[in-house]
C-alpha cells in the first residue's frame, strides 16, 4: 500500500463518518430505522457544536463551515421540512 492510497483511505474514512453523522442529524427515523431521538440530538452536536468536527472535515477535504452553515439552517425547519430538504440537497450534491 503507498502513503498516498492510505491518505485517500483515510479522508473517504472521515467522510464517511461525517455522512453517517449528517443523515442520522437529518433524516426522519422509520420504524425500520435503528436511528434514535438520542442518535440524532447526539449527531446534531457533532455538527453544530464540537470542535472535534472541524478535525474531521480537515482530514475529509471538507469545508466545516460550510456544513455547519447548512446544517443550522435544517436545525431551524420542522423535522419534516428538513428532511425534504435535506433530501433535496443530497440529491443536489450527488449528482
Amino acid at each position: 500500500m503507498t502513503p498516498e492510497s492510505t491518505i485517500k483511505g483515510e479522508r473517504e474514512l472521515f467522510k464517511a463518518i461525517i455522512v453517517r453523522a449528517v443523515k442520522d442529524a437529518f433524516l426522519k427515523a422509520r420504524k425500520s430505522s435503528t436511528i434514535s431521538a438520542l442518535d440524532k440530538k447526539q449527531s446534531r452536536f457533532f455538527i453544530l457544536e464540537d470542535p472535534a468536527f472541524q478535525t474531521y472535515c480537515d482530514f475529509a477535504g471538507v469545508s466545516a463551515s460550510r456544513l455547519r452553515k447548512k446544517a443550522k439552517y435544517l436545525c431551524s425547519l420542522p423535522d419534516e421540512e428538513a428532511t425534504a430538504l435535506f433530501k433535496k440537497l443530497w440529491r443536489e450534491d450527488e449528482g
